[in-house]
């Protein structure tokens, strides 16, 4: 028994270090939810945004990434976007350059952009844009993601521009002009991720952080009765109409 002592204790003592670094960690890991949705109100639209926090006492959740995932309500079934869902190009007169191809209509895990990004981890994208997909997340502090604005054209109807990592306003870019290139032309471009039509809509959010879970969140867009409904915390829904007279 003496000897069995011998051999086990520093095993056991080896597992216990283990499992006390373990909890130890988990402790002090980076840990989001979902704090709030909220919106800011323009004169004929309405930018939704969800609130993420990381958890009092945590360490930084550094790059932080939230990611859309875009589902279609249709007869009370949850289905694919479909191209029809999709307002193209040429009529949305400025308004934004849509990502998503007509032919292949998914927004599966897909970025959108933080209001405050970390600028550090910025790099570029298209047309030398800056992207807008990456914070840090201090302990106890809570950070914006923009996901959509709902606009209200001519027709009184409510369609959906949504975000990409791109951000959330115009870009000026200098495209060149002539050969050989010697001259610049300033242009305006707002890269969205796409624009859809009046319908019923449901948004999965995942956000991310390095050494932590992700923290889920859904909700429901419907720009025919005018509605916006959040599930996973108990909000009133937003009545459009209200909002967008």
């Amino acid at each position: 028994m003496d000897m069995l002592a011998i051999v086990v204790s520093p095993v056991l003592t080896a597992i216990g270090v283990l499992i006390s670094y373990r909890v130890n960690e988990k402790c002090r890991s980076p840990k989001l939810r979902i704090a709030n949705w909220d919106h800011f109100k323009f004169n004929s639209s309405i930018r939704v945004f969800v609130e993420v926090e990381n958890k009092p006492g945590r360490e930084i959740a550094r790059d932080a990434r939230t990611l859309i995932t875009i589902t279609k309500i249709k007869d009370g079934k949850e289905c694919p976007l479909e191209t029809s869902d999709l307002v193209p190009r040429d009529e949305l007169r400025g308004k934004g350059d849509p990502l998503v191809p007509p032919e292949n209509p998914r927004v599966e895990g897909e970025y959108v952009p933080w209001m405050v990004p970390e600028s550090p981890y910025q790099s570029f994208g298209l047309y030398g844009i800056l992207l807008k997909h990456v914070t840090n997340i201090a302990s106890g502090q809570r950070c914006r993601a923009a996901i959509l604005d709902v606009i209200k054209n001519e027709k009184g109807e409510y369609y959906l521009l949504v975000f990409s990592e791109y951000g959330t306003e115009e870009e000026v870019f200098r495209e060149p002009i002539g050969h050989p290139i010697k001259h610049y032309e300033e242009k305006h471009i707002r890269i969205i991720r796409c624009a859809l039509r009046p319908g019923k809509y449901r948004f999965y959010l995942s956000i991310s952080a390095d050494k932590t879970y992700p923290a889920i969140g859904i909700f429901e867009v419907d720009t025919i009765n005018g509605l916006i409904n959040f599930l996973e915390l108990p909000m009133e829904m937003l009545n459009l109409k209200d909002l967008l007279r």
